[in-house]
């Protein structure tokens, strides 16, 4: 068994979302998304404010993000 299977097998959604939380990183978020689907899944749920450029149309940047980050509370 693969590591991260193993700890995908341990963990609960619970706890991942609570370690997800507590990284302040940016760069350690973005890598632990990485890792697997279930993970970049909770990575965007533990997030509740995120930063954006202002390069794109800000009607498709607004659902995009709405639909990415479903807990976002701070844009």
């Amino acid at each position: 068994m693969r590591v991260h299977d193993w700890i995908n097998s341990m963990l609960p959604d619970e706890l991942m979302l609570e370690i997800f939380r507590n990284l302040y990183s940016k760069s350690s978020r973005d890598a632990c998304s990485l890792v697997c689907r279930r993970w970049l899944t909770l990575e965007r749920l533990s997030r509740d404010t995120i930063r954006i450029g202002g390069s794109a149309s800000p009607d498709s940047l607004v659902n995009l993000i709405s639909t990415r980050f479903v807990n976002v509370t701070n844009l």
